[in-house]
């Protein structure tokens, strides 16, 4: 496992928002919006957001304040986040994402998991375990 901090350099996001601005939009589809398609409005607007107010540096500072490794899968590298559980008798757990989706989603949760005592939450584990 290969440990690493995900940098998003100026030139990239850059290059990002000059594409977001060149975009050629279609008409919109006859019939009512997301009838034939998404509605185009709606997509410039989330166009407009990405390329005027996301906030591109706090994401990547939030993303890098966990422990990060590439791990080899089946001949490719997989992005994991790697953050050890705290106690005296901490148990291993995986969280996986679907697509569209990404490790963001698990932010919130993950101190609760990681260290649920933080929280108030004594775990009692069955011998068996």
């Amino acid at each position: 496992m290969d440990a690493f901090t995900y940098p998003v350099g100026e030139d990239e996001i850059s290059q990002l928002k000059q594409r977001l601005a060149l975009t050629r939009w279609p008409d919109q589809a006859p019939d009512a919006p997301w009838a034939y398609g998404t509605d185009v409005s709606y997509l410039r607007g989330l166009m407009d957001y990405w390329q005027h107010e996301f906030d591109w540096r706090t994401h990547e500072a939030r993303l890098n304040a966990f422990p990060q490794v590439m791990v080899p899968v089946a001949g490719i590298k997989v992005h994991a986040l790697h953050i050890p559980g705290k106690g005296p008798n901490p148990m291993p757990l995986l969280l996986l994402h679907g697509w569209p989706g990404s490790v963001f989603e698990f932010f919130d949760i993950i101190a609760r998991l990681t260290d649920p005592a933080a929280y108030g939450v004594t775990l009692l584990m069955h011998s068996a375990w």
